[in-house]
Order: structure tokens, then sequence, then C-alpha cells
């Protein structure tokens, strides 16, 4: 497999398993869907939204849209709790793009705390039209922090599999929600949008941002015309970033962490204007992560009457972009499949044809709802379309034609990144069933490949890859096997709004895995420095760095943990842990702090992890072995106290919204990777701690125990920093910050 700026690309081919709902997101699901639908009196209702935006592209703002059946002012009360304690109020609308005088609503938020959970409700004229729902803020860009979002596209046709779609969605609650364009059939009429698409994510937009793509569906109202987009009922209904300098709203970007967003518009392609606003928005973001988001597809096979195949003026005009800025998935609609590419790499810097090392991957993500098109077409095995080999399709999708990654089914797209570094792609079908999953890990300087599949057991062969480069040529070999077994059973029940319709499916999976032999040969002259190496010119400032200590009491394990207070004996000391310990000059009892790392605990896991149920442990010591925090987080769902777990299928998420039942732990995040077998990432975040820290108290330790309290399956994991040759922890200057990795 091929690297790219950095990073390792781990297909996990065809994961053919339902999607793992547990029966407390269903639950979930099933009360959200009833409030929602359940609505205000009939004499003054919603008629459209709510829908969240953010034409600011901030991460301390959202918009709030909504319409009613009578005119009046916009009154939004919110919070950090269901106790909501603050309130926004707007006068009634003169006019109204959309709707007659007064019946639109619209309220922005200002102040938000970056990546944080709001609950809100919406009033008017006094009375409450929605009940209390949440969202979440964008996090602030360059801000190290887990991201999850879904992609849909060619979807608002008003069909039963969108609908399922939705309502999985819904279950999954993303905090983001982007499209790649056609989100209104046939042709844009604003009863379209209402009916085909609005209605059908009542449950999903008032709790996600959303931020579509236009596609040519959406233009037909106007002929096509872009010129005229600002007379679409798309165009009206919805308040979209403004940064682009034509035609704002048309195409826009925006960041959330260490993640960039660049949606654009391939109608008509591609005008110098957009192209060049294009090229700068990718050059100057310096985001780990680039994602672009378009209707028109530079690459696909996909067969059937109505489908197109490759726009080569958009392959040709931005294809070199996509490269040369190192956009990591470009998502992609128009045919209404799913397929995804290796990593294409077809032109040079400027723009000419052929590989440079550098390129990007597409995944077509276009079965949304509307009519489907076919999968690739094989001659002689290869897929080919018009006659000409689809060189670019992955052949790692079980249920695509002889492997390839070519799947005529409807679906939508979940992206979540973990520990900053590791992205999880799955396509996931309106059944439920991921039928398509890789990974990309930039954390790691090898390339590494795992598969997995429902009701067989499924065996591969990976070659490993790494490579060092010095002065000298070296050569390494290492040989190593690994085989783990799993079996599982899982049930998914998903609810959709319109129609009403039931889903239920279930597998059993069983896998297996060998990875053998591994060899590099590098002889290329680099010149590379050491992070525990460091050269300081003398100044009055100094920096204080632990490396060893000897603990004064017991230590089986040697981490750094008297065994007295040491539930986690002989563990995997976790990779690439990271804390930082801020704000601790006076006033004392104000300290943050942030732990994360991935834990590598028994595999197959199995039963599997249930923190919602459960609950977890976390620990932090000094050098000495004394216990700055031992904090046992309660199992329980979130409710209306503001605390509790939002689980999800693969990972959970606990919040506080005090941090005063678990000593200032605000958020506990937890999340199974697809990087090796047992390799859990998780992350913990402490505001207003008591947490006084000195020179001496260095290195610091911290434990996470999945299976409290005392971790007797060997669920848990120990963030250590000892110092050269591993991670070590140093203090600034002024002792105000510590930082371990």
């Amino acid at each position: 497999m091929a690297e790219h700026s950095g990073y390792s690309y781990i297909s996990a081919g065809p994961r053919e398993g339902p999607a793992l709902w547990s029966a407390p997101v269903r639950r979930l699901a099933i009360v959200f869907a009833t409030l929602l639908l359940a609505g205000p009196a009939a004499s003054q209702t919603i008629t459209r939204g709510p829908i969240l935006q953010n034409p600011d592209a901030l991460a301390s703002r959202i918009t709030i849209l909504w319409w009613t059946n009578v005119a009046g002012n916009s009154q939004v009360e919110y919070g950090l709790t269901p106790a909501l304690g603050s309130s926004v109020t707007v006068p009634q609308a003169g006019s109204c793009e959309v709707g007659s005088a007064g019946t639109c609503h619209t309220v922005t938020l200002t102040g938000l705390q970056p990546d944080t959970l709001y609950y809100y409700r919406l009033l008017t004229n006094g009375a409450v039209v929605a009940p209390t729902t949440y969202f979440t803020t964008l996090a602030s860009p360059g801000v190290d922090t887990d991201l999850f979002f879904t992609v849909i596209g060619d979807w608002g046709q008003g069909t039963t599999p969108e609908a399922q779609l939705a309502a999985l969605q819904a279950a999954a609650d993303p905090p983001l929600l982007l499209t790649v364009g056609d989100n209104t059939y046939t042709f844009g009429f604003q009863s379209e949008l209402d009916s085909n698409a609005l209605a059908y994510y009542a449950n999903v937009l008032p709790r996600t941002q959303f931020f579509p793509a236009l596609g040519n569906h959406d233009l037909n109202v106007v002929f096509g015309n872009v010129n005229n987009y600002g007379n679409t009922p798309y165009a009206r209904t919805f308040a979209l970033p403004r940064n682009a300098p034509a035609q704002p709203e048309r195409y826009y970007s925006f960041d959330s962490g260490q993640a960039h967003f660049t949606v654009i518009d391939s109608d008509s392609c591609c005008d110098a204007t957009q192209t060049a606003w294009l090229e700068n928005d990718l050059a100057t973001s310096t985001a780990t992560w680039k994602f672009v988001f378009l209707h028109h597809a530079p690459y696909s096979c996909a067969t059937g009457s109505i489908s197109f195949g490759s726009n080569f003026a958009v392959r040709n005009a931005w294809g070199p972009l996509f490269e040369q800025y190192g956009v990591d998935i470009v998502f992609i609609g128009h045919d209404h499949i799913y397929e995804r590419s290796t990593l294409v790499d077809d032109y040079q810097v400027g723009g000419a044809s052929g590989p440079d090392g550098l390129g990007t991957i597409y995944v077509m993500t276009g079965g949304g709802g509307a009519a489907l098109d076919g999968p690739a077409a094989l001659s002689g095995g290869v897929p080919t379309r018009d006659g000409v080999p689809c060189h670019w399709l992955a052949q790692e999708c079980a249920s695509g034609p002889n492997g390839y990654c070519s799947v005529a089914s409807y679906h939508y797209t979940s992206v979540e990144i973990s520990s900053d570094d590791v992205l999880t792609l799955e396509a996931i079908d309106n059944a439920g069933t991921v039928f398509d999953a890789f990974a990309l890990d930039k954390s790691l300087g090898a390339t590494t490949t795992s598969t997995s599949s429902s009701s067989t057991t499924s065996t591969s062969s990976t070659s490993s890859s790494t490579t060092s480069t010095s002065s000298t040529t070296t050569t390494s070999t290492s040989t190593s096997s690994t085989t783990s077994t799993s079996s599982s059973t899982s049930s998914t029940t998903s609810t959709s709004i319109v129609p009403t319709t039931t889903s239920t499916s279930s597998s059993t999976s069983s896998t297996s895995s060998t990875t053998t032999s591994s060899t590099s040969t590098s002889s290329t002259t680099t010149t590379s420095t050491s992070s525990s190496t460091s050269s300081t010119t003398s100044t009055s400032s100094t920096t204080s760095t632990s490396t060893s200590t000897t603990l004064p009491c017991a230590d089986a394990d040697a981490d750094d943990l008297c065994d007295a207070i040491d539930p986690c004996v002989n563990a995997t000391d976790a990779r690439n842990p990271k804390l930082v310990l801020t704000r601790l000059l006076p006033p004392p009892d104000d300290e943050t702090l942030k732990v994360k790392g991935v834990a590598v605990i028994p595999a197959p896991i199995s039963p599997p992890l249930r923190p919602h149920e459960d609950g977890v442990r976390f620990l932090l010591a000094t050098a000495q072995g004394t216990s700055l925090m031992d904090v046992a987080i309660a199992p329980g769902l979130l409710g209306v106290s503001g605390t509790g777990w939002t689980p999800r299928p693969t990972s959970w998420t606990w919040r506080s919204g005090t941090g005063v039942e678990a000593q200032g732990i605000r958020i506990v995040k937890l999340k199974i990777l697809g990087t090796g077998p047992g390799h859990v990432a998780f992350k913990v975040v402490a505001k207003n701690a008591s947490l006084p820290v000195g020179p001496t108290d260095l290195p610091l330790s911290a434990t996470i125990v999945l299976d409290p309290p005392q971790a007797l399956s060997g669920r848990c994991g120990d963030a250590r920093f000892p110092g050269s040759p591993g991670p070590a922890c140093t203090m600034d200057a002024a002792a105000s910050r510590v930082r371990c990795r």
C-alpha cells in the first residue's frame, strides 16, 4: 500500500457486518424522535427546521433557522445543561426570502465555548415551538480533538431508503453532516426541498451542523445557470459560510480542530475565480486533515443508462490541486453508487500528467436515496468504463465486482478521527451494515492492512514496511505472527420518520490475520533531530526534565505507579501517550488537564466494551507514586442532569457540565480503532481541577481502567513518560505548564 503525506493507509476492506448499535442507543434515538415529533400545540407550529448553520464558520457561534405557521419574534433559550439559563430574542422579521413576513426565524448564538455540547429550545411569541435538544460547537482551528461527521449524496428524492439512512444517522448522532450535492429532486423547487429532503432529516438536522454542497438538480430550477444561484430555494433556505469572494455560500470552507473542510461547486466547471480561491484555500491551510466535497465525479466507473462516469473537466482542473496540497479524501457523487479509490497519483505539481509521490483518495458516496446506478462492469476481470480500465478503484470490497470497491447500494459514509491522527471511514448501507471500511493513520511510520468480514472466516497476509533514513545504507528485517479470532452477534433496529419503517439485522463474525516479515532498505542521506534532544542558547529561562525516578514503594510492573494504588498491573503501555497540565500558577484549584493515548487491551474484545453500563476509572500519579486523581466515572446515559455517556457503535463519550462529581473531569472519550487488535484510543479532559504539581513530581503517569475497578480482565492502559529514549515530561521555566509526550 502507498503512503501519503506521513500517514499509513490501513485498508480494512469489506467489513460486512451490522453497525453495532446498542440497545441504549436505539432507546435514545426513539426518545429524541418522540420529542421532536411531538411538537407544540397546533395553533403555533414549526413548518420547517430547525436547521443548524454556521455562516461565520466560527467555533464560538451557531445560527439556528426555523419557520412557523404564524408571524412572530424568535427566541432561543440555551445552556450547558438541560436547565438552559441563557436566552437570545430577535424581533419579528420584516421580510423573508422563504415564506411570509415574520414566519422565518434566524437567531445567532455568540460567545460559545468551542467543541462543547449545548442544550437549546425554540420559542416564538413566547410559546415553545421546539422542545429541548442539543448541538455541539465546532472545535477551535488547530486544536487536537476527536471528530465525527457523516456524508450523504444524491439523496433528496423522498424514498424509503432515504428515510432508513436518515434514521441510522439520527441514531449515530454526528455533530456534523455534509453532502456532495443533489439535495433536492427533481427540479430543486422549494416544495421538493421541504418534502423530499428536510422532512426526512427532521430528527437529524436539529442536532447536527449542516454543510451541503451544490448539485445539478439543486440548480434545475434556474435551468442550471450558476449565475442565478442566489435565486434557488437551496440558496434562499440555507445560511452557509460566506468566505468565498464572488458568490458567498455557493462554495466555502471551514475548520474544526485539526480538520479543514472545503466545499466547492462543480457545476459549469471550472471557473477561474473559484479555482484560484480553491488553490489558495488548500495552500494556506495547515490542518492535519484536509477534506473536499463536490458533486461531479472526477473518477467514476459506474454503469447504467443514466450514469455519467468520470468528469474529465473536473479531474484535469482540480485533480492536480487536490494532490499537490495534500487533500486526504475527496468526497464526490453524481453517479448513484459507492466507490472508493486507491491513493490516486495522476498528476505532478503544476498539472502535468504522471506520478510524483503526492496523491489523494476519492470516495463516491452517491447512494443517499435517489434511484441507484450500476456498479463497475468487468472486462477480463478488470473494471472498465467506455473501454478504459478504471485503474483507480481499490480492490478491497467483497460486495463489489471481483472485490473492487464499486457497490450499488443505498448508503451513507461515516468518518471518525481519534487521537488526532487516526481516521476511520465506514460505508454503511440502509440496513445498517458496514460494507466497506478503511483507516488512515498519521502516527505510524509503517503501512499495515487489516480485514474483517461477516458470517465467514477470512485470513489476510500483509507486508509491513518501515523505512529509516541515515547517511549510510541500512537494511532491517523482522518477522512476526499474530492470530486473532473473534465471534460476536449484534442486532440493530432503526425507526425512520417518513415513511415509518423498522429494519433489523444481525451477524456473527470471525476473523484471523497474520503479519509476516518486513524488510526496509534506505540509502538516502537526511538530517534528523530527536524530539528528546535539544540545543539551547544560555538565557535566564530553564526547562526541567525528569527521566527516571525510584519509587519509595513496591512497583511490580515498573509503571511508576505504586502497587497499592495500581489497578493495572502488567498491562501494555499506552501507545502515543500525551499529557498536558496547565494553569499551575496561583490561584489554586483551576488546573486544566488533558491526557490521551491508545490502550492495547486483550483481543478479541469479548464481551464488548460497555462503559455506559460499567463505567471507567482514571488515575493520575506523581513520580513518587502519590495519587493526584483516582476517579470513578459512573455508568449511565447522558440525561437531563447534563452528565452521562453518549454511546456510538465503536465509540463512547462521557460529559459533565461542571465536573464536580469527577474531580474536575469534564470529558472522557473512548474509541475502538482499526489500527490493530485491541487498540482503544482514550482521552480525558479536566478543568478547574486541584492538581498541585512541581518539578520534583515529574514524570507523571496516568492510567485508564475500562473494566473497573481492578482491571481483572486486563482492560487498562498506562500512559507513562519515563524519559529518553521514551516519552518524557517537561515543565516550562515559569512552572506553569507540564507537557509529557
